[in-house]
């Protein structure tokens, strides 16, 4: 389990911080390339299964998702904006204070970073803001598994904002 102090969700609004809370639960998860899922994640596998949790489609493919939302500046980023790096063919969830979410790759596992590591300041490729929550219910660029129970995420314990 994460330190509640790593991913702070204090400033976050409701629905971006029970986003958070849903995806630090897959930390510790086996990196599995083209996985989507809690027994395995690749990174846009990760942040489509995270998104699609609160109603949010999108595709499960780092360009895709990268060209289907709004551009963010850095200096601008928010909970909940998604991340990506080298060239967009990796992508995160960020969570505040400067980290981030993401499937790392073979042979390691979901966990936070920090934009001012080495790799990922050197290879951030921009910032995109999903729709979240989405208008009308949900957005429209992929499959949806089911609809969140937003109340059972906010009694969680896992997360003290």
């Amino acid at each position: 389990m994460i330190d509640p102090a790593v991913v702070s969700v204090a400033h976050a609004p409701a629905e971006r911080a029970a986003l958070i809370r849903y995806a630090a639960r897959f930390t510790g998860t086996p990196y599995r390339w083209g996985g989507s899922s809690p027994r395995g994640f690749d990174c846009s596998g990760l942040v489509s299964f995270v998104y699609a949790r609160f109603g949010v489609r999108m595709a499960h493919y780092t360009g895709a998702q990268y060209a289907a939302f709004p551009k963010v500046p850095r200096n601008r980023l928010r909970p909940g904006d998604l991340v990506f790096f080298a060239g967009r063919g990796h992508v995160g969830i960020y969570v505040g204070r400067g980290r981030f979410i993401h499937a790392t790759h073979s042979g390691d596992h979901v966990r936070v970073s920090k934009l001012s590591e080495r790799w990922y300041r050197d290879g951030y490729a921009g910032a995109v803001r999903p729709p979240y929550p989405p208008a009308g219910g949900s957005s429209t660029v992929g499959p949806v598994t089911r609809k969140p129970d937003v109340t059972r995420l906010f009694s969680s314990r896992a997360f003290v904002a």
